[in-house]
């Protein structure tokens, strides 16, 4: 599948709407070389209308990492999905921009890296008291095997902030949760995606190298350290941790368990 129509494809996975940004090539050895080919595509797309741009709510600095896109009805007609359009009037932009592209990011990784699967994918959808910011069911195509996930992206100064306002809350939902009612059949897992305020998430890997980068990257990952380190009483085969700056390798076994453990996303 050619770089624009993969683009439409999976702008339209995501939910109608990404920034170039988000459609980085993991590849590329720098950045500009991470984005030429995502920029001309844009280009093209936006020409033929088959994307359009949504107006900013404030001022940005970079264009590239904080307007965001949606596909349109033509885009949708363009790779023979019309049925799955169901936008009505304009777009408007998220009003936080880079939360909503973090978990974009979060959630293209998917789309990339698990090829077998079909995916459901909402956001902000309501369990009882919980609304995780990514909702993500996987069913393998062959097999028909289900695995869920309840992704949490939290940027906070602080690691505490994420045990007090996120997962205390979830445990004591989760613990009596009447999974069925949701027709959540499968095991759920919840995946917390952790970056400090200190770290610039429009960042992509190839910029990775910079000195200023690799300061905040070694911060971040101290801080998933203690936060695992703080957590060993959540239950082993329910919770998930990741540092944000490896969101381009969430298919890899790097996620930490409450008792500190790396594993895959699909290991128990």
């Amino acid at each position: 599948m050619d770089k624009p129509k993969l683009i439409l494809n999976q702008m339209l996975d995501l939910g109608g709407i990404a920034t170039k940004n988000n459609f980085f090539s993991p590849e590329a050895k720098t950045i500009l070389g991470a984005l030429v080919h995502t920029r001309k595509a844009f280009n093209e797309l936006e020409n033929q209308k088959l994307i359009k741009p949504i107006n900013t709510i404030t001022k940005v600095r970079n264009l590239c990492q904080e307007q965001f896109f949606s596909i349109s009805r033509l885009g949708s007609q363009f790779v023979g999905r019309t049925k799955e359009y169901k936008w009505k009037g304009a777009t408007k932009s998220p009003y936080n921009i880079m939360h909503e592209s973090m978990i974009r990011d979060i959630a293209l990784g998917f789309l990339r890296f698990y090829h077998q699967f079909i995916f459901e994918i909402q956001y902000h959808q309501s369990f009882t008291n919980l609304r995780p910011d990514l909702f993500i069911k996987m069913t393998h195509k062959s097999t028909m095997k289900q695995y869920i996930f309840l992704v949490e992206v939290e940027r906070k100064k602080t690691v505490d902030r994420v045990i007090n306002e996120k997962l205390q809350k979830y445990e004591n939902v989760l613990k009596d949760f009447n999974f069925k009612r949701y027709n959540l059949n499968a095991p759920v897992k919840v995946l917390v995606v952790y970056a400090n305020l200190d770290f610039n998430c429009f960042w992509r890997p190839q910029e990775y190298f910079n000195q200023e980068v690799r300061v905040e990257i070694e911060k971040l990952h101290k801080q998933l350290q203690y936060l695992s380190s703080l957590v060993r009483y959540l239950p082993e085969n329910r919770y998930r941790f990741l540092s944000f700056y490896n969101f381009y390798r969430l298919h890899e076994p790097i996620w930490l368990t409450p008792s500190g453990r790396h594993v895959g996303l699909l290991d128990n």
